[in-house]
């Protein structure tokens, strides 16, 4: 660095032949003015560098210390990390892998996110999330893509086996979506056809839509007999399907199959039917255990474009149509995300055995799902 007595912003205000001159003698009048000036010798043990570290990331630190002392993170698990954000993922995806996560059928991938990740997902949702932030770390299931089944050969088999027995394997499915992530099922098709040409009402009858549909489509009456309840619900969700009727003989008020009853068709099925109930009483039980719990369902709703899994009664081309329109207007610009929900980690040392005893039971539900799907898919 080369040293001046003059200092860069001084300026000349007095006459052409007036000089500035320095009120003290300046060091560099012992040497040369283009001198350089001498680094002193700094002692070896001094620093010569630093992070500095945003309160998110301190924050961050702490919930991974705290995950590692009372959740079942393992530091035996982490190898040489980075920071404390690689030393969690090192942990985490470890863990999962003890507990083990089935993907023959399903897709989803277990992501970690920070909280500014998860803005950047959630900040053009019309939800307000942003203020929910609370963790500085959060679990997502993404979905990048999906893959849509057809379990009509099933369908066909199971109503020589029992009346309940599709229903039961519907209602299940549905029941695991809300706790985990995404399944399209005809449920979820029958909802966005009803919210869309039946004010949301999927009982509707052909008269209490006729007017509704009459003023989006005018005269059209083409169109509108192909829109009626009638002709819609048995190509996506027959009524003997959805809403069954009381099987004669049978106590049971329940419009789905008892864990008992499923374990006595299995005993009285073999090969594939078996296999069905045997994962539905599975699933049956594990969904009774799990109560009100959240397990992968809690947290800041991501809308997901995709999901684990689509699974119809029949492929037909209102099917078709419905996913055609959706993902059209998703990759129009609408804010949906990869993502089913954002779950934070929790910052309570209280909570986090608790969560992890919850994240546990929605992957061992899953494992069952891709299980009980691999089975319908072989008939």
């Amino acid at each position: 660095m080369l040293f001046s007595a003059e200092r860069f912003d001084s300026i000349d205000i007095a006459a052409p032949d007036a000089s500035w001159k320095p009120t003290r003698v300046a060091i560099a009048r012992r040497r040369p003015a283009t001198d350089f000036l001498t680094v002193p010798a700094l002692p070896n043990e001094l620093p010569v560098s630093a992070i500095y570290r945003w309160r998110t990331e301190m924050e961050l630190a702490e919930l991974v210390k705290v995950h590692f002392t009372y959740g079942p993170l393992r530091a035996a698990d982490v190898d040489d990390p980075s920071d404390a954000r690689d030393a969690f993922c090192q942990g985490f995806s470890a863990w999962l892998e003890r507990i083990g996560t089935e993907q023959e059928i399903l897709r989803y991938n277990p992501i970690l996110l920070d909280r500014n990740a998860v803005h950047d997902l959630i900040q053009y949702l019309c939800n307000d999330d942003e203020s929910k932030l609370t963790s500085p770390f959060y679990l997502g299931l993404e979905m990048a893509d999906e893959v849509v089944y057809s379990i009509a050969p099933f369908v066909e088999a199971a109503s020589r086996v029992h009346p309940l027995l599709v229903s039961t394997v519907l209602s299940v499915l549905d029941r695991v979506s809300g706790l985990s992530g995404l399944i399209r099922t005809p449920g979820w098709f029958l909802c966005e056809f009803a919210r869309h040409n039946w004010e949301y009402n999927e009982s509707a009858t052909d008269n209490d839509v006729v007017e509704w549909l009459e003023d989006m489509h005018g005269e059209d009456q083409e169109t509108i007999a192909r829109l009626l309840p009638s002709v819609v619900r048995p190509e996506i969700y027959p009524e003997a399907i959805r809403c069954p009727s009381k099987v004669s003989g049978r106590r049971a008020k329940s419009r789905e199959l008892l864990e008992r009853e499923l374990l006595e068709l299995r005993d009285a099925n073999g090969g594939e039917m078996a296999s069905v109930c045997t994962e539905l009483a599975t699933l049956t039980r594990l969904l009774r255990r799990a109560g009100k719990r959240d397990l992968l369902g809690a947290g800041i709703d991501g809308q997901p474009v995709y999901s684990m899994v689509t699974v119809a009664l029949d492929v037909n081309s209102r099917i078709e149509e419905l996913l055609h329109d959706h993902f059209n207007y998703a990759h129009q610009g609408s804010d949906e995300t990869c993502f089913n929900t954002f779950i934070p980690f929790s910052t309570q040392c209280d909570e986090i055995a608790t969560q992890y005893r919850d994240f546990e039971m929605g992957f061992r539900l899953l494992n069952h799902v891709d299980r009980l799907l691999a089975a319908l898919l072989k008939f």
